[in-house]
């Protein structure tokens, strides 16, 4: 009918609302082959009372300084975070695009002066990642957290929960992939090493310790180095007759930005810059690529002709002068083997080759390649580079470098590329091969998998399977660990066998670690969307329910406007005077049986003809009746009698109708004549 449309588009909304999502739905993530090195940083930096004392020279803002205008002039956001016992200055990431840009940070990071406040790293920490996920533009996010303390918050309950806050905020790195390099300034020897060891080792990062605050510089050099895959390259000279030069040379590839601070600038009368072509720099060219932080000259050579620069500079003889280079390269290293496969035999050769890539392919051409020479680096995995092994790279014309190597131990190595020009180097990121046995492997390979949980009404916990997502050639079954998780411990049940547990169904991820039975292992990244359905369905069941009502209302106020189109006679047949059985005409709704007036009967007195729907008759009108009774009364057809509380009728009929069987000799005899006639 008509009417029920209504009903059958909701419950058909319903059904795709619900039956869109599933319980466990993995979503694998797309494969990114963005080989941009750009990163979101957040420095972090420590201002409570003591560094008056550990850092009387506020060489850590000259580090900082350093670090930042070395950044290449596009692409990277920095923000940072001054704390003490709360967080001083919070300044989000800032685009790092120009001299001014880096300085303006520099000045909002020293505008506050310490005088006093604990060290609570733990909330420093959270605020960083806090930031670093808000502007997440898909570039790689690191945190750069620099303290002469370790947490003091005044109290044993002020400090632990200082670090609860820290130990989350490290879980979270991990699980974000945010890499986190700290800098602890330990001026009396005294400091407790691990906590810095605790931040940064869980998340693939790096930890310095730093006696005197005159290393602050080479510290974060080091990490600048690290980060970018770059090295800073330092030569020290001795002025003799009033000059001391240095000479490096840029390639004719690979080189976006070079880099130049020289020490002891205060003691200097001068400095030249000499490019390839013998040609100096004017005062002006040099003025506008040249600042003066601390006791530092710092000197950024955008898009540098390829050739021998030299760096010249007058002083009083007998000043140690140390001239320290490093380049921005605007390239990346790839490396892969041959066969295009991680594990091997023993006694197998495997063929690697390295070479540059730009937009994730490799780069063809000798012209790229030329003044290079490559070195194949090998590591055993996890070995803290105590077997690292070097080996010399030939070069293969316009494909870049190649080498072969034989292992004749099994075990699982780490292989990266080092491609150098003069003291220019560019580093790949490292592959893993397996010797002797094949490694386990990742579903989504280097990325992550989605998994999207339903959550409805008083659901509290779910099980997932996520052995699925790992599988390993040769062995069955694998020993699955959880490395790293954004969720408390309370709130994970397992690894059992290839499950876990979420007893808290929030949004998070967790670092999985699959092992094989001869130690092969890898790592992949799980990340947990909870969908809470429940408002939805009441949402959809409200709708539902007022669609109902609506129905009902729908065909109440339909039948009230319903009406007879035609005339209605009813008398008894056991009355001899009939006139008070009058014709009735065109009502609506119900029309009731006493209104015919008639008497001697034993029929129900509550008894009506109400109007039914009639498609054959324009609009509203009918030629159908239905006669109503909450007592049985009997139907006299040409086929019998037929005992019923409703009956149908249409015009053109006549119906008889009796409140007793015929059968039944001691009822009361009594019979109504019903006839139907249309209107012309």
């Amino acid at each position: 009918m008509k009417h029920n449309k209504p009903l059958a588009v909701m419950l058909l909304v319903m059904a795709l609302i619900i039956t869109s999502f599933t319980s466990v739905q993995p979503v694998m993530a797309e494969e990114n082959e963005n080989n941009d090195t750009h990163y979101n940083i957040e420095i972090v930096v420590d201002a409570s009372g003591s560094l008056k004392r550990t850092d009387p020279e506020d060489n850590r803002y000259t580090a900082i300084d350093i670090f930042l205008q070395t950044l290449r002039e596009n692409g990277n956001k920095v923000g940072s975070v001054v704390f003490t016992h709360q967080i001083e200055e919070d300044t989000g990431l800032t685009d790092m695009n120009s001299k001014n840009s880096k300085e303006k940070l520099s000045n909002q990071i020293q505008s506050y002066v310490p005088d006093k406040g604990d060290t609570n790293i733990g909330l420093a920490l959270q605020t960083a990642v806090d930031a670093l996920n808000a502007g997440d533009n898909g570039s790689e996010k690191i945190i750069l957290l620099l303290s002469d303390g370790n947490t003091d918050m005044g109290s044993p309950e002020a400090d632990e929960k200082s670090l609860n806050v820290e130990r989350k905020a490290v879980e979270q790195c991990v699980a974000d992939g945010i890499k986190v390099y700290g800098i602890r300034l330990n001026s009396n020897g005294s400091a407790n090493l691990q906590e810095f060891k605790d931040i940064t080792t869980p998340t693939s990062g790096a930890f310095l310790e730093v006696k005197s605050s005159e290393n602050l510089v080479a510290a974060l050099k080091n990490f600048y180095g690290q980060i970018f895959k770059t090295k800073f390259t330092s030569d020290t000279k001795t002025i003799k007759d009033g000059v001391a030069s240095k000479s490096i040379e840029v390639p004719s590839y690979g080189v976006e930005e070079l880099n130049i601070t020289i020490n002891n600038a205060s003691k200097l009368s001068g400095v030249t810059i000499t490019k390839p072509n013998g040609v100096d720099m004017s005062k002006n060219e040099f003025g506008g690529i040249s600042s003066l932080i601390g006791d530092y000259y710092f000197i950024k050579i955008t898009d540098p002709d390829a050739g021998l620069w030299v760096v010249t500079v007058n002083g009083k003889d007998g000043t140690e002068i140390t001239f320290d280079f490093v380049f921005n390269a605007d390239n990346s290293v790839g490396i892969e083997t041959v066969s295009g496969d991680n594990s091997f035999s023993l006694n197998e050769d495997v063929e690697f080759s390295a070479g540059f890539n730009s937009e994730g392919k490799k780069l063809i051409g000798k012209k790229y390649y030329e003044y290079y020479t490559g070195t194949l680096v090998v590591d055993f995995a996890n070995s803290e580079n105590e077997n690292r092994q070097y080996y010399p790279m030939e070069a293969d014309g316009e494909n870049g470098f190649k080498a072969s190597l034989t292992y004749d131990k099994e075990g699982t190595y780490e292989v990266y590329a080092v491609l150098t020009c003069g003291e220019f180097e560019s580093l790949s990121d490292p592959i893993t091969i397996s010797i002797g046995n094949e490694l386990p492997v990742f579903s989504a390979g280097e990325e992550l998998v989605t998994v999207k949980i339903t959550k409805l009404f008083n659901k509290k916990e779910e099980a997932i399977d996520i052995g699925q997502y790992f599988s390993d050639k040769e062995d069955q079954s694998l020993s699955l660990s959880i490395l790293a998780s954004s969720y408390d411990e309370e709130d994970i049940e397992g690894p059992e066998g290839n499950e876990i547990v979420l007893k808290k169904l929030v949004d998070g991820k967790m670092t999985i670690q699959a092992e094989d039975v001869s130690g092969g292992t890898v790592k992949g990244v799980i990340q947990i969307e909870v969908k809470n359905l429940t408002w939805i369905i009441l949402l959809v069941g409200g709708i539902f329910l007022l669609v109902i009502v609506g129905i009902v209302l729908f065909s109440i106020i339909k039948a009230k406007k319903r009406y007879f189109a035609g005339y209605l006679n009813v008398f008894s047949a056991s009355q001899v005077d009939d006139s008070n059985s009058r014709p009735a005409s065109s009502f609506t709704g119900k029309y009731a049986l006493s209104n015919f007036c008639l008497m001697n009967h034993q029929f129900d007195n509550g008894m009506y003809f109400k109007v039914l729907p009639d498609k054959s008759v324009p609009g509203d009108g009918s030629h159908k009746l239905q006669l109503v009774s909450s007592k049985t009364f009997y139907y006299l057809s040409p086929s019998g009698e037929t005992a019923t509380k409703s009956l149908e009728m249409v015009t053109g009929m006549t119906y008889d109708i009796r409140s007793t069987s015929q059968e039944d000799s001691t009822g009361y005899n009594d019979t109504i004549s019903i006839s139907l006639e249309e209107s012309y």
